[in-house]
């Protein structure tokens, strides 16, 4: 697979869990990235593909939940835990929890197709 067919799976992976996060619980974008990992056979790199996707889809529905809401949660999270008031390091940690989750569905559904 050339970089932009890892491109464009990455976008159709991160519209896929956009969508799917829009109407159902937080696990439903990795329950649908191991579906579509063994329906389209990936064979290179699914751990990345589900990776970035899962992390950017995070990282942007928690921008956008904080600024369209002017919460405060995250500086306040920021403050509880122990990363010196940094808000961008939340988005950080969610971006890497979403990938991990992502990432993981994804291997195990192209994992699921292999022989």
């Amino acid at each position: 697979m050339k970089s932009g067919g890892i491109t464009l799976t990455i976008l159709i992976f991160l519209s896929v869990g956009a969508l799917l996060s829009l109407y159902f619980s937080w696990y439903a974008f990795a329950i649908a990235y191991g579906l579509m990992a063994y329906l389209m056979n990936l064979q290179q790199k699914p751990f990345l593909i589900g990776f970035l996707s899962g992390g950017f889809m995070w990282l942007f529905s928690a921008i956008w939940i904080s600024q369209s809401n002017q919460s405060s949660l995250p500086e306040k999270m920021a403050s509880v835990l122990p990363l010196g008031g940094k808000t961008w390091l939340i988005y950080l940690i969610t971006m890497v929890v979403g990938g991990l989750v992502g990432g993981f569905w994804t291997l195990a559904g192209s994992k699921l197709r292999r022989k």
